[in-house]
């Protein structure tokens, strides 16, 4: 599957839950597109640039949010701690052509999708551009989607930090930072960095990726309104260092890297 449709199959998936919504709900829709660097999987020391339209579509209610960090779903909530059900997705890497993977299996894109238990440290949830800092604690199963079929391939675990900051220094620019740390169970890890014996090499011998600690990732995102027209980006900064159920993977080159891009975005409908 490519990276437009992954974003296509993302957005398809969001209009889906727009039934659950109450009559109290805003949206707004638009096109766009991002120029994006990423490496070509975590830990590779190979990375691609790409340019890609992308649908934009937010939808809020009192019980769902869908934005560009993905779809989530309030299950359960008081003053400080709620459930939600929440869901991610990511474009097509290349794989491919990649130097560590030469012979191997192609990796497809990935959805995730699972409970996420929120708890309000700093800052009133409902309050309108109040700073707020939450801790969030997120388990997803992932599902790989290729050659025509969906694959579960395993599940993920996340907790994080997230700052967000509305209209930060009186910029008029919503700014998000994450500070989390990153899980895997032995499938998952199986599916990104393991080596069959039919594909090991003198340079890459057989692996059996074990599930465990995946490395720590730090993230700042902003974006801002101009009218019409919506502009943000993001910087992630990614390190496997400590995750030895990875770094001793004969796929791992790189046990650190830097990704980012900006996007642009025409908002030509909406709520009034």
């Amino acid at each position: 599957m490519t990276g437009r449709r992954c974003a296509a199959a993302l957005l398809a998936s969001s209009i889906c839950w727009l039934p659950l919504a109450g009559a109290q709900s805003k949206w707004e829709a638009g096109v766009g597109a991002a120029a994006v660097y990423l490496p070509d999987y975590r830990g590779s020391d190979e990375g691609s640039a790409y340019v890609l339209p992308f649908p934009y579509f937010t939808y809020t209610s009192e019980r769902l949010r869908i934005d560009r960090s993905g779809i989530v779903a309030r299950l359960f909530d008081s003053e400080r701690v709620e459930l939600d059900a929440s869901f991610t997705g990511g474009i097509a890497l290349r794989s491919g052509g990649n130097r560590a993977r030469e012979g191997m299996p192609t990796l497809h894109p990935t959805g995730e999708a699972g409970p996420e238990l929120v708890v309000h440290l700093v800052g009133e949830r409902d309050v309108r551009g109040a700073p707020r800092l939450d801790l969030r604690l997120a388990v997803r199963a992932a599902f790989a989607f290729g050659d025509g079929r969906i694959e579960h391939v395993g599940w993920t675990a996340s907790p994080y930090l997230r700052l967000n900051l509305p209209n930060a220094m009186d910029t008029g620019a919503d700014l998000n930072l994450t500070l989390g740390l990153l899980y895997g169970d032995d499938r998952y890890h199986d599916y990104l960095y393991s080596v069959a014996p039919q594909f090991a090499t003198a340079a890459r011998p057989a692996y059996d990726a074990p599930g465990g600690y995946a490395g720590i990732q730090s993230q700042l995102s902003f974006g801002r309104r101009f009218g019409d027209f919506w502009f943000g980006g993001f910087l992630r900064v990614d390190s496997l260092r400590g995750a030895s159920a990875l770094e001793d993977s004969p796929l791992v080159r790189s046990r650190a890297y830097v990704a980012g891009g900006l996007g642009v975005a025409w908002i030509f409908a909406g709520s009034r």
